[in-house]
């Protein structure tokens, strides 16, 4: 009897640093134009101060590796916070929380080329006499919108602008939701309109997530709608569109141990039920993300199931199912904030700020595949020694990993759709396998370089 052979892909640990400079690098966010990535973050490596932050970016291709260095975009002496980035037609727009007027905190953009090189000066979006703050930016058809919420004595209001390819302002600022108590807007586009959601606020600490249709001309469709009502309230949206429908994910104020869920069509109409994304009652989950790269979204959020703040993810399909099981994106035992997502149309590139260097307050990322198996080629040692043999095979492999360092190691097969066919501690494998395609995983605490194997 012939067997086909079996051929074996070998990758280790993927997570690489993308700015470990002095002082501290937070608050992370991340776009991509399709060919590369720009990460942008909060740096207070010229200021020393915290409450004083520089915008610094780096781009990132799309295999991981970084394109250059690290470099400044906006060092005003006012502190930038709360920011955010979008890719329009040609160019990205970053959007932040500027503090150079200490009494009202205003919104500033910054257009760049693809190439890093700024467009002009930085420009006011919207100056008034009210606090500004947890802006959020998306690209339409020809314009961004960027939305942002605006606290006065009686009330949180969420505010939008457009603006054009060319940094100008379009019309006036107008008002999204301008009753009661509203924060943390999150915006995206469907091609004709666009949705805005937030966090409206009834009292004692209790959220839910609401949403308003806004058409190009920034007039308003219909009222604003609950999306999300968590059994204590939900908190912290975000929302991605699928060229079909949006996907709206929040966590469970009060109950850290669940992230919902919920696809709504582009007329508003709920499409199923509310998306359990991750149900762990022994452990928290806060503060989601999600993006879309054609084929699934891949949901990440900070996890605590290993006793440290972690990043797992969930992908999903486009009818609201889950592909395969929740996943560690970075486990670490130091600990790991919030992560954010963008996808280049194929894969993915999580973002989190990390607290395993020395300042505590570094900025690493990881591409996650969007075939459903996370790959990468960094984390290189050159003590390491990695030997399959045979390769391919047509019964079983031995799997010799030797290194000057203790290696504790986890080895995980996966098939070509993800999924897990094998987990084990020892060195052989592929004795239980049919003849295929697949990936071995191997994890340990150590980071070590990664080797394709065919």
């Amino acid at each position: 009897m012939i067997i086909s052979n079996i051929l074996i892909f070998v990758f280790l640990n993927g997570e690489f640093p993308i700015s470990t400079a002095t002082e501290r690098q937070w608050h992370p966010t991340v776009a991509s134009d399709g060919e590369k990535y720009l990460v942008i973050w909060e740096d207070t490596r010229k200021t020393g101060d915290i409450f004083n932050n520089d915008i610094w970016g780096q781009f990132v291709s799309k295999e991981g590796t970084l394109i250059d260095t690290n470099f400044p975009i906006c060092t005003a002496d006012s502190g930038q916070w709360e920011i955010d980035i979008a890719f329009g037609d040609s160019n990205y727009l970053i959007v932040w929380s500027d503090h150079r007027d200490k009494f009202s905190n205003d919104i500033y953009g910054q257009l760049i080329l693809p190439d890093g090189a700024l467009i002009d000066t930085l420009f006011s979006i919207c100056i008034t006499n009210y606090g500004k703050s947890y802006v959020s930016v998306i690209w339409g058809k020809n314009k961004y919108l960027v939305v942002w919420h605006e606290n006065y004595s009686d009330s949180c209001k969420i505010w939008g602008q457009f603006v054009l390819s060319d940094g100008s302002l379009e019309n006036s600022p107008f008002p999204v939701a301008s009753t009661e108590w509203n924060q943390y807007p999150k915006v995206a586009f469907d091609g004709t309109n666009y949705l805005v959601i937030w966090n409206k606020y009834w009292g004692k600490s209790f959220f839910d997530i609401y949403g308003r249709f806004v058409d190009s001309a920034g007039t308003t469709i219909d009222s604003a709608f609950l999306v999300i009502q968590g059994a204590n309230g939900a908190i912290h949206p975000d929302i991605a569109f699928d060229g079909t429908n949006y996907l709206i994910v929040s966590d469970n104020c009060g109950s850290n141990d669940t992230i919902l869920g919920q696809l709504v069509a582009p007329d508003g109409l709920f499409i199923g039920s509310p998306v359990l994304v991750a149900v762990e009652p022994e452990s928290g989950k806060v503060i989601p993300m999600v993006a879309w790269n054609g084929t699934n979204y891949l949901v990440v959020w900070e996890d605590f199931r290993n006793g440290n703040r972690d990043v797992y993810g969930q992908r999903i399909s486009s009818e609201g199912s889950f592909v395969n099981t929740n996943f560690a994106v970075i486990e670490h035992l130091a600990p790991q904030d919030p992560p954010v997502i963008a996808s280049d149309g194929t894969d993915f590139l999580v973002v989190w700020c990390d607290g395993r260097g020395a300042d505590a307050f570094d900025i690493y990322g990881r591409i996650v595949s969007g075939t459903g198996v996370e790959e990468s080629e960094k984390c290189k040692v050159k003590s390491t020694k990695l030997q399959v043999c045979p390769n391919p095979f047509t019964s079983h492999t031995a799997i010799k990993l030797s290194s000057h360092q203790a290696i504790q190691k986890k080895i995980r097969v996966y098939d070509l759709m993800g999924r897990l066919v094998e987990e084990t501690k020892e060195d052989i494998i592929g004795e239980n396998l049919r003849a295929g395609i697949y990936f071995v995983k191997i994890r340990s605490y150590k980071p070590l370089k990664i080797i394709k194997l065919r």
